[in-house]
């Protein structure tokens, strides 16, 4: 019996390790503890528009997670999310408006990292939340816009609340008691000294608002289903960098070829078709988003969760195969365009030299 203590402790250790390497255990914890009012609130209230919070408040955890944002970059990061929502939402019905605004967005996401890499994930997490809202509450909708869209802020506005407290009650902990705590509450972040490890973004962002602006316009052509997920593809494989923007793509076709047709066998035979089973599908998928440290595990379960939130609402296997299309669609869009503006650079750089070189021998 003395034994079996430390054989059980080999046995286990092991996995926990495993586990410890595949999941972000913190994280987990503070996005079920951020997401779980909502949860609770759409189950009370009978109201979906507390689920759609939600995405404010993943998207404001990723951000503060990634920067340690005190109290006024979280709240300007909101801010930032709901005043993007808005003008996105109304400019849904006019491509001449609303093509134009992606493509900015586009320009935003690859353009902060020329100061600092580790601001893509505020540039990330601001496009996707307003891509996101506007399009799912936006399309079909014929209706007064603006009325809808001032029903769904105050949702929104709620969402950023808990990560907001999270930000003040860290600040508070880490107050040395030394000036007044206001100030400290008002500082930005902790990385404010170190920023500044940014990379060479021109390129990047310019093939971001091409590709972004393309699928965009395509999106509001065609009327393609699912589009937030054609025109977000298309931006989230362009990284600043080939080799990482090939291993990007790869992990996303990758992911949604395992996530989707699991997420649509769930679905059909395991998971109760009631609203109960719709909310906890959603909660879980964004739990999801932080929960794991590789990207491919990470997405292909994110793809999952939402096939099954489809299939859960009755959705068909058209709706649920167009993700499949748009994901891989849209990422080949975005790295077309950025391959073909890096070889026109180098043939550029190309013909100058050797131009140059020529004019010297002269």
């Amino acid at each position: 019996m003395i034994e079996e203590g430390p054989a059980v402790r080999q046995l286990i250790q092991p996995q926990v390790v495993r586990l410890g390497r595949m999941f972000r255990g913190t994280s987990i914890l503070a996005a079920v503890l951020c997401l779980l009012p909502f949860f609770l609130l759409a189950e009370w209230r009978h109201d979906d528009n507390w689920q759609k919070a939600t995405v404010v408040t993943i998207s404001a955890l990723i951000v503060y997670r990634e920067t340690r944002s005190g109290p006024p970059l979280v709240l300007l990061h909101g801010a930032a999310m709901v005043l993007g929502f808005l003008a996105l939402f109304l400019a849904v019905p006019h491509p001449w408006l609303f093509v134009p605004m992606c493509a900015s967005l586009g320009v935003f996401l690859l353009g902060l990292t020329g100061w600092d890499r580790r601001l893509r994930s505020f540039g990330t997490w601001t496009f996707i939340p307003i891509l996101y809202s506007a399009i799912e509450n936006g399309e079909g909708w014929r209706g007064d816009r603006l009325t809808i869209a001032a029903q769904l802020v105050p949702y929104l506005l709620w969402g950023l609340l808990p990560v907001l407290l999270i930000s003040l009650l860290h600040r508070y902990a880490t107050w040395s008691r030394e000036g007044a705590l206001w100030r400290h509450w008002l500082r930005w972040h902790h990385l404010e000294r170190r920023l500044g490890d940014g990379i060479d973004a021109w390129m990047p962002a310019l093939a971001a608002a091409l590709a972004v602006g393309l699928c965009a316009w395509l999106f509001e052509r065609h009327a393609i289903p699912e589009g937030q997920w054609f025109i977000w593809s298309a931006a989230s494989v362009i990284t600043g960098e080939l080799n990482s923007t090939s291993k990007k793509i790869r992990d996303r076709v990758f992911g949604a070829l395992i996530g989707v047709p699991s997420g649509i066998a769930l679905g059909l035979f395991l998971v109760p078709h009631s609203d109960f089973w719709i909310n906890l599908a959603g909660l879980l998928t964004l739990v999801t988003i932080v929960a794991f440290r590789e990207y491919r595990p990470a997405f292909a379960a994110r793809c999952a969760g939402h096939a099954l939130i489809i299939t859960l609402l009755g959705g068909s296997l058209l709706q649920e195969g167009s993700r499949l299309i748009n994901v891989v669609a849209g990422g080949m869009i975005g790295i077309a365009i950025f391959y073909a503006m890096h070889l026109a650079a180098r043939r550029r750089q190309s013909t100058i030299k050797y131009t140059g070189s020529a004019s010297s021998l002269r």
